[in-house]
């Protein structure tokens, strides 16, 4: 099923395979934070000074904006690639369907000419 639904990302390839890895960066971003937070408050139990303190919050700041960017990034790219393969899964099922009709309906004429031809003779 999966192969099935990959055949609909085509030109969305990118976003989908962005998406992920903006979200892993998030992710660890997040996870980094609380052990610079620890070190930090270990450096001011050791009684740190303040230049090692701004240091600190300065990584923190940083690393906060960038797991901000690497999630906003990531929603953008989400949204991209959910409503491409929506897009394409609706022409593709629309596509099928009206292969399905042409099938019939070739029938149908082959049948309605087949008949006309019969009631000519």
């Amino acid at each position: 099923m999966i192969k099935v639904l990959a055949k609909s990302i085509r030109e969305y390839k990118r976003a989908s395979i962005m998406t992920p890895i903006l979200v892993s960066g998030e992710v660890v971003m997040e996870c980094l934070i609380p052990f610079i937070i620890a070190t930090l408050v270990n450096q001011v139990k050791s009684g740190a000074d303040l230049d090692s303190i701004l240091k600190y919050g300065l990584i923190l700041i940083l690393m906060a904006g960038l797991s901000l960017m690497f999630g906003a990034l990531a929603g953008s790219s989400c949204a991209v690639a959910s409503c491409g393969l929506a897009k394409n899964l609706r022409k593709d099922m629309f596509n099928n369907i009206e292969k399905f009709s042409l099938k019939k309906r070739t029938k149908k004429v082959l049948l309605i000419k087949i008949y006309f031809i019969i009631s000519i003779i």
